[in-house]
C-alpha cells in the first residue's frame, strides 16, 4: 500500500473557525467547502512561484486537492496534477501517480 503521509501539506492559514464537513458532498452540485478553497489557493500560490513552469501552465493543466485528516488528527491536503508537468510526472509537492506512464 502506498503511504501518502509524507505528501500531506499543512495549511498555513488558521482554520480554527472552519467547521469540518461531516460527509462528502454530491460532486456535481455543491458549494465548495472553505478548506478546499483554502487548499486550492495555496496550490495556486505554490504554482505562481514556479517560474520554470510558467510557460507550460499558461497552456493549461489540471490540478486537484483533497483535504485530509492525518492519523494524528491534523488537517492538511494532498495536491495532485494530471499527466506530465515539466517532462515528469513526479514532483516533491504533489502526490505521485498511481501508475507511472513514463515507466510502464
Amino acid at each position: 500500500m502506498l503511504s501518502l503521509h509524507h505528501h500531506v501539506t499543512y495549511v498555513t492559514t488558521s482554520i480554527d473557525d472552519i467547521t469540518l464537513p461531516v460527509r462528502f458532498t454530491y460532486p456535481f452540485c455543491y458549494t465548495t467547502h472553505p478548506l478546499c478553497v483554502l487548499a486550492a489557493e495555496e496550490v495556486q500560490a505554490y504554482l505562481a512561484r514556479q517560474k520554470e513552469w510558467e510557460e507550460e501552465l499558461v497552456q493549461g493543466k489540471m490540478f486537484g486537492v483533497l483535504v485530509v485528516r492525518t492519523s494524528e488528527g491534523e488537517i492538511g491536503y494532498l495536491a495532485a496534477f494530471s499527466g506530465i508537468l515539466a517532462g515528469r510526472n513526479v514532483h516533491p509537492f504533489f502526490v505521485p501517480p498511481v501508475y507511472d506512464l513514463l515507466q510502464p
